[in-house]
């Protein structure tokens, strides 16, 4: 893959998720958020951003919105490598028309927890 897949200044946006701690006896604490990536070419620059979707069920009340700057670089081996302090990401441009981007997470170097998602280049 060549850094040409890739489209900058237009948002990536990522699925539905949610934190959630059952406490208390199974009880549900936690808040739904929506993440959306936007590479920019000068500086090699990807931001990582956390918009907060519900939290009526979230005891603590205070979750908000949040933007990671990070950078990205792309490997010999064809893969979009983004890198957020100690949070990377590892994807690959898919798609017939390369509207998608599949990433592998991780946190801390710990592979073995890596999980995966999908970022769909939004229209318009």
């Amino acid at each position: 893959m060549s850094i040409e897949k890739i489209v900058f200044d237009k948002e990536y946006e990522g699925p539905v998720d949610a934190f959630v701690d059952w406490i208390a006896g199974g009880n549900f604490d936690g808040y739904l958020y929506k993440t959306s990536l936007r590479f920019t070419q000068a500086e090699s620059k990807v931001v990582l951003t956390t918009k907060i979707i519900d939290q009526s069920k979230f005891d603590d009340r205070n979750a908000h919105d949040q933007d990671a700057v990070g950078t990205f670089s792309v490997t010999d081996k064809s893969a979009i490598v983004c890198q957020f302090g100690d949070f990377e990401m590892r994807g690959s441009v898919v798609g017939k028309e390369h509207e998608f981007i599949a990433f592998s997470c991780w946190r801390n170097k710990d592979r073995a927890n890596a999980y995966s998602t999908v970022y769909k280049l939004t229209e318009g």
